[in-house]
């Protein structure tokens, strides 16, 4: 997850909320199958609202996609909300929708958002957000279900410009790095 939108830092402004975290099942024993990616998220409901509370359950949101998008190789959702300019964006959904044309699959790389900051540029208008996660480990099979790559996963820092539309958001670009 080193994709970048060429590491443009985003703007902060005074007004700052934090959303709610999205829910997440705590860790199960062994013995239980790990988090299912191929289900998607839910759409939170504060999503709905043009504040800063609304760009951090967007971006939280969004960010919990992204194994979803990899796991299926649908990109419905991820598209309503990612700008055609946002390299990041186009990044994932190319890469997700190469490895199912391919006939690959991923498996793993649950997303657990951890905190989500929404911050007020403009308002009704122009947001940033901040969205710290952990990602799980994650592998990629090619069609005869060789392994084609292994990641161990790891926890990051998104930043995340957004823009409300007329009633919905938009993803302009994301920055990520690991927390260390």
């Amino acid at each position: 997850m080193s994709c970048t939108d060429g590491g443009a830092a985003i703007p902060t402004a005074a007004t700052s909320a934090t959303a709610p975290v999205l829910p997440t099942p705590s860790p199960s024993p062994t013995t239980e199958p790990s988090q299912d990616a191929t289900t998607p998220p839910d759409r939170p409901a504060a999503m709905a609202t043009p504040d800063a509370d609304g760009a951090a359950a967007a971006a939280a949101y969004f960010i919990a996609l992204y194994p979803y998008v990899y796991a299926t190789g649908d990109t419905r959702a991820w598209d309503e909300l990612a700008a055609p300019a946002c390299v990041f964006c186009s990044s994932a959904r190319d890469g997700a929708s190469s490895i199912h044309t391919r006939g690959g699959r991923v498996e793993g790389g649950f997303i657990t958002v951890e905190s989500a900051e929404g911050t007020e540029i403009d308002a009704a208008n122009w947001y940033s957000a901040t969205v710290v996660a952990t990602e799980a480990p994650s592998t990629e099979y090619d069609a005869n279900g060789t392994v084609l790559e292994e990641s161990q996963g790891g926890r990051y820092r998104f930043a995340i410009a957004l823009t409300f539309t007329v009633d919905h958001w938009v993803v302009d670009a994301v920055d990520v790095g690991p927390v260390q």
